[in-house]
């Protein structure tokens, strides 16, 4: 067209033009993985601290044009966009100093009632991450707004001890293997554990992952991370302790125990159908490792190899 743009142009283009930075920008801001386990475990499951590691360490810095982050770049950022959580979401921060602060209060605002909790627990748990390192202290708020008030934490799992103390850890997950017994490996495979620590994966090696259907291959190609050896080069006593390692970190296991005649595990859960599937996955990594142990008792809670 001929002429200058009329205010109102120019207020359409640059909303036009902000909707679609969001819209590229939440793809980095919240990683595939921390959706996938948003939709698949709901309200009240917090996941395990590392899913926005990466993001800090590598992304923010690069997308902020610093070093480090700190509160006052991460806030920069996220107040400029003006929405966060897509149509009808607002995130705006406040602090009392940008680079050590002793007090954080950040405001989620929803249109859509009762999603807002939701948005506000995501949001806590990407600041829980180093290195802003903040743990919830006090929530308010209504259906359609929550505001929540952040102080220093000294590590993330003290942050992550706060997170779930305010958002609650039902430890769902057994009910995502009794509607897709796959599912659950899914959702441990965006963290791999080594050493104990929780490393996460990039976006291909993730969408990898999320079309596997061998869960038992995924299994043993964990163990193998964390015993740093081919699965033939363990013991049995080894990969158990691989197996019971995953197993806890995923809320499924408490414990595994016993010899190389006779093996216990007890489940974290109290549901026969779930426990007969996890026990399957558990002989089939086994006897792919060499190790012919298969199932003789199965309870709600506990079950039984033998050779």
């Amino acid at each position: 067209r001929k002429g200058p743009l009329t205010p109102e142009e120019i207020e359409s283009y640059r909303k036009e033009l902000r909707d679609l930075m969001v819209e590229r920008n939440l793809g980095w801001l919240n990683p595939p993985s921390s959706m996938v386990w948003t939709l698949q475990t709901q309200e009240g499951v917090v996941p395990p601290m590392g899913i926005y590691r990466n993001t800090f360490d590598r992304i923010f810095p690069e997308l902020f044009g610093v070093e480090e982050v700190t509160i006052g770049s991460f806030a920069r950022y996220v107040n400029a966009l003006d929405r966060l959580a897509g149509p009808g979401g607002l995130m705006h921060i406040t602090y009392d100093d940008p680079v050590s602060p002793t007090s954080v209060k950040i405001h989620y605002e929803m249109q859509s009632p009762g999603n807002v909790m939701m948005f506000a627990k995501v949001g806590s748990y990407m600041v829980a991450h180093s290195p802003l390192l903040l743990k919830p202290v006090k929530i308010t708020g209504t259906q359609t707004f929550v505001d929540v008030e952040y102080a220093p934490a000294a590590s993330e799992e003290e942050a992550y001890r706060a997170l779930v103390s305010h958002f609650g850890q039902k430890q769902r997950l057994f009910e995502s293997i009794l509607k897709n017994p796959g599912q659950w490996q899914r959702l441990m495979e965006f963290i791999e554990l080594c050493d104990g620590s929780p490393v996460v994966l990039d976006r291909q090696e993730f969408l990898g992952i999320l079309k596997c259907e061998d869960v038992s291959g995924r299994l043993i190609s964990l163990c193998e991370k964390i015993l740093g050896s081919h699965i033939s080069e363990a013991s049995l006593n080894e990969l158990l302790s691989a197996l019971e390692k995953i197993g806890i970190a995923g809320g499924l296991l408490k414990k595994i125990e016993g010899n190389g005649e006779e093996i216990k595990v007890y489940y974290a859960f109290n549901d026969a159908v779930a426990a007969r599937t996890l026990s399957s996955f558990i002989q089939e990594t086994l006897e792919k490792a060499g190790h012919r142990l298969k199932v003789k008792r199965c309870f709600d809670d506990w079950c039984v190899f033998s050779g």
